[in-house]
């Protein structure tokens, strides 16, 4: 099934995206997901939903893909899942971080978005992101222990912004 662009959906169900995708990563099946949004008073498709659940199922399926990825080697962006949203490059990794604050001595656990306009090896992407939270030092000291690539994005039919 052919996915559908975010900015083609109604605003509604746009918005509803967020808790949608959490509903699909529990396990919520598509038409009781248009239940669902029906019971709220979102007017959705069968057809779009769908579209929803299958670039969810696409985008999760990627995250797995790079976590295992040397820290020499770049991510394949044929099996890139597109982005359904324009992004600000023409690819976005999103990172985990763990590590402590230095204030409270808390662990803690940060999600950082990389974007870049060429494709990043998985070396780059953790330096990258530690580098944005090590200069964000003012705010709350974090040491950072360890970075995974979390999932990857290239750029679809949205296009970029810049």
């Amino acid at each position: 099934m052919a996915f559908i662009p975010l900015s083609l959906l109604p605003t509604r169900l746009r918005r509803a995206y967020g808790p949608l995708r959490g509903a699909f990563r529990l396990g919520l099946p598509v038409p009781d997901a248009v239940r669902m949004l029906r019971r709220l008073g979102i007017r959705g498709t069968r057809r779009q939903v769908q579209s929803l659940h299958d670039s969810y199922t696409a985008e999760a399926g990627a995250g797995l893909d790079i976590s295992r990825l040397r820290r020499d080697y770049r991510p394949n962006v044929l099996r890139m899942p597109e982005a359904i949203t324009p992004l600000l490059r023409n690819f976005s990794f999103t990172i985990r971080l763990r590590g402590t604050n230095v204030t409270t001595g808390s662990f803690e656990e940060r999600f950082v978005t990389v974007a870049s306009s060429r494709n990043l090896t998985r070396g780059e992407m953790e330096d990258r992101a530690t580098a944005l939270v090590q200069g964000l030092d003012g705010l709350s000291p974090f040491r950072v222990a360890q970075a995974i690539p979390v999932e990857a994005r290239r750029a679809g039919t949205e296009g970029r912004l810049l």
